[in-house]
C-alpha cells in the first residue's frame, strides 16, 4: 500500500472542528486575568492535557492522533500557578476548546494541525504539544506550536518531511505512547469593567520546535531517550 502525497493532504485536513460552547464569564481581577476574588488561584494560567494512550499498529502506513481539548472530554483541567503547582480549576475558569492534529506516514512525511475556538470576552496566549514516543527505543518526537486565541480563534497548520520519523518507522507501529498538553494564559479584553491593556502576542514557536510549556510538559510526561521537536 503507497499514499500518494495528494491523499496524505486530505488525511491530514479530515478532522472536524469542535463547535464553539459558551464560556463563563469571569468577575474580578488579578492582574490582566480575570477572576473571582472569592475564588482567587493566583496567578497563573489554564493548563489542560490528554490521559497518556498506549497504540500498537502493526504494519500501518500511517497514524493520525487526535486530541480534542475540552471540558466534556479526554482533557485533565487544572489551574497552574507561577511556580509550578497545579490546584483545581476555579469552577468560574473555563478551559479553552479546540483539537490538534498530528499525522505521520511511513515515508517520514508529518504535518501539525489544529483549531482552537475564540471567545467575545477572552484572549488567551496558548502553547501546544503533542508527542509520540516509541515503546522500543524511547524515540520521543515532539510536535509544538504557539499562538494567541483571539477573534475567529486560532489555527495552525505545519509540516515537512523527516528522515527519522522514516527510519523510525517499524518501531513506531510496533506500539508507541502518545500525549498531548495545553497551557493557555487568559487575558481579558477591554470593556467598561477592564481596561488593562492586553501585552502583545507571545513569540512565534522556536525554528524546529521544543521551547514552550506544553512541550515541557510532553517530556515530563513521556520520559525516555532521544527527543526530536517538529
Amino acid at each position: 500500500m503507497s499514499i500518494s502525497r495528494r491523499e496524505f493532504g486530505k488525511l491530514a485536513l479530515s478532522s472536524t472542528a469542535v463547535s464553539l460552547l459558551p464560556l463563563k464569564a469571569f468577575a474580578g481581577s488579578l492582574g490582566n486575568m480575570n477572576i473571582l476574588a472569592d475564588d482567587d488561584p493566583g496567578p497563573g494560567k489554564i493548563h489542560g492535557d490528554s490521559t497518556p494512550h498506549h497504540v500498537h499498529h502493526g504494519d500501518a502506513k500511517y497514524i493520525k492522533i487526535h486530541w480534542t481539548c475540552n471540558w466534556d472530554n479526554d482533557t485533565h483541567m487544572a489551574w497552574e500557578r507561577v511556580d509550578g503547582t497545579r490546584v483545581e480549576l476555579p469552577q468560574n475558569l473555563i478551559l479553552p476548546h479546540g483539537y490538534a492534529d498530528v499525522l505521520i506516514d511511513y515515508n517520514g512525511n508529518w504535518v501539525f494541525s489544529g483549531t482552537f475556538n475564540g471567545d467575545p470576552q477572552f484572549v488567551y496566549d496558548a502553547d501546544i504539544a503533542v508527542g509520540i514516543k516509541s515503546k522500543s527505543l524511547g524515540h520521543l518526537l515532539g510536535f509544538t506550536d504557539r499562538g494567541r486565541i483571539d477573534g475567529p480563534g486560532y489555527t495552525w497548520t505545519k509540516q515537512g518531511q523527516s528522515g527519522i520519523i522514516k527510519d523510525l518507522w517499524s518501531d513506531v507501529v510496533n506500539g508507541y505512547d502518545w500525549y498531548a498538553s495545553g497551557n493557555f494564559k487568559p487575558y481579558h479584553k477591554p470593556d467598561a469593567h477592564h481596561n488593562r491593556p492586553i501585552p502583545p502576542p507571545p513569540a512565534p514557536a522556536p525554528s524546529g520546535g521544543g521551547g514552550n510549556s506544553a512541550g515541557r510538559d510532553v517530556l515530563n510526561v513521556l520520559t525516555g531517550g532521544l527527543t526530536s521537536w517538529f
